[in-house]
C-alpha cells in the first residue's frame, strides 16, 4: 500500500454510539467527560433526523485540539461523529467532517440489510503441503486465497506440516 500523503495524517474522525437519548444530552455528557470547551452549538437535521453540531476545543497535555461533533438521533439511539485536528489545522478539515456527518442515513437497500455473517472454521491439514494447496484441497475459491492467507498470518507459499490448523471462511 502506498504511503498516505502528509495532508491526510493530521486529523481523525470517530464514529460511535453516544450515551443518552437525545442529541443535546449526549453532547453535554461528552463535553463534560472530555473537558471540551464548546464555543458553538447548532440544532440541525441530517437526512430528516434531529441532530446537534457542536464546535469547540479540548486540551491534550500541551496541545489544544479543535473538535467538531455531530450528534444524530435515529430511533431511540444517538450516534456521534467527532472530528478532531490540531487547532492550527482544524479549519482545513471542517468540510470533510461536515460531509461525513451529513452522509449518515438509514440503510434502505435490502441487499445490504439481508446479509448473513460468514463463519470462520478451523481445519486440520492432513499432509505436509504449502498453504495454497491446502486451501485448494478445502475448496477455497481462487479469489479468496490472498485474503485467507492474511487471516492466517501466512504467505500462500508457506510450508505446512501435517496436523497444522488453518482458518477457512465458510
Amino acid at each position: 500500500m502506498p504511503p498516505k500523503p502528509k495532508e491526510f495524517e493530521s486529523a481523525v474522525l470517530i464514529f460511535t454510539l453516544a450515551p443518552g437519548t437525545d442529541p443535546r444530552n449526549a453532547a453535554d455528557m461528552f463535553s463534560q467527560k472530555n473537558n471540551v470547551n464548546v464555543s458553538n452549538s447548532t440544532a440541525m437535521t441530517v437526512n430528516g433526523m434531529n441532530a446537534l453540531k457542536t464546535v469547540g476545543v479540548m486540551s491534550s497535555g500541551e496541545q489544544t485540539i479543535g473538535i467538531a461533533s455531530y450528534y444524530i438521533k435515529m430511533d431511540d439511539k444517538v450516534f456521534a461523529f467527532h472530528g478532531l485536528a490540531s487547532q492550527q489545522e482544524f479549519g482545513g478539515y471542517t468540510a470533510q467532517f461536515e460531509a461525513s456527518a451529513h452522509g449518515f442515513n438509514r440503510i434502505t437497500d435490502q441487499s445490504k440489510i439481508d446479509v448473513s455473517p460468514k463463519k470462520i472454521t478451523v481445519r486440520k491439514v492432513q499432509e505436509n503441503t504449502i498453504l495454497k494447496k491446502a486451501f485448494n484441497g478445502f475448496g477455497v475459491p481462487e479469489d479468496e486465497l490472498e485474503r485467507l492467507a492474511v487471516i492466517n498470518g501466512m504467505e500462500l507459499t508457506d510450508a505446512l506440516e501435517a496436523g497444522t490448523r488453518i482458518k477457512i471462511v465458510a
